[in-house]
Order: structure tokens, then sequence, then C-alpha cells
């Protein structure tokens, strides 16, 4: 859950300072106006731990209704019950049933 976005952080202006770049006032500013755009988060889940976990979804779908050499591929309803049976150990549940829900499952 966003909590907050940072302005003008403090650490990011003494960190700018401590680097002792020649930068004029605007460019300085427009730096710390970067800050503007970093979002701090309450909960674990990061939009980039997210996109991994759903790619991580995604990709045990296709592996398993995909042919192998050395199995034949699930079809439909049997990746999405072994996906079901993976959430919460393998897979993260909520990313699951996310999944799912794109799919037509629920």
């Amino acid at each position: 859950m966003l909590t907050h976005i940072l302005h003008n952080f403090p650490a990011l202006c003494a960190f700018l300072d401590q680097l002792h770049l020649e930068l004029s006032k605007p460019q300085h500013q427009h730096i710390l106006n970067l800050a503007d755009a970093l979002l701090t988060c309450a909960d674990t889940k990061t939009l980039a731990a997210l996109q991994r976990q759903f790619i991580a979804v995604a990709d045990a779908f296709n592996a398993m209704t995909t042919d192998r050499p050395y199995r034949r591929a699930k079809t439909h309803e049997e990746a999405m019950a072994e996906l079901g049976r993976c959430a919460g150990t393998q897979l993260d549940p909520q990313v699951v049933e996310a999944f799912m829900k794109l799919m037509g499952e629920e």
C-alpha cells in the first residue's frame, strides 16, 4: 500500500551535496524533483516484486501447458489446478488468484 511520496528527501539533498557536482540551480532542483517519483510502500510487495511473481506464475503455466521431450503438455484445467495447489508455497497466492481471474477461472 502506498504510504507517501518523498519530496526533497533530506538524505538525497545531503548525498548531492557530498558529490560536489557543479550543477546549476535548475539542474540541482531537477534532481531533487526526481525524488517526487520515488514511492515508498508500507508492504514489502514492491512493483518489481509483483512483476517477478506474476512472471513466475505465467512461466509456470506456460511450462505446464507446453509439450516437452520428456512429457506431454497438461490441459488448461490441469495446469490451473496445479497453480492452485502451488499457491502459498511456490507461488504467491494473491498473484495466482489474479492470474486465474485473468484466465477466466474465477
